[in-house]
């Protein structure tokens, strides 16, 4: 019998409502699209339940965390402007950091 895990769906919207384009930095994948004054744009992220989204708001724009076991795509007007396709690594727990450390 197979176990499969419910994704778990965030969504939130990011609208700029400056007289300038905004940052949107997607990460930890690196991505960085610019928000037109005026526009939102939709983040969907998608993954293991447990977890959520972390923002931050830095110099410029707003920077969205995907936790581990996550993927975003990004939406305006319904049409998609970016995905982030690869899952959010897990993050080490400290007994592997340990031992990686002691074989090395």
């Amino acid at each position: 019998m197979s176990h499969e895990q419910k994704d778990h769906v965030v969504e939130l919207n990011i609208q700029n409502s400056q007289d300038r384009a905004l940052r949107l930095y997607l990460e930890p994948w690196g991505e960085e699209l610019s928000i037109p004054p005026t526009v939102t744009y939709k983040v969907e992220a998608r993954g293991p339940e447990g977890d959520f989204l972390q923002i931050e708001v830095v110099e410029g724009g707003v920077a969205v965390w995907g936790w581990p076991g996550s993927i975003v795509s990004i939406f305006h007007n319904e049409k998609v402007v970016a995905e982030c396709r690869v899952p959010v690594p897990g993050t080490p727990t400290r007994i592997e950091v340990v031992r990686k450390r002691q074989d090395q």
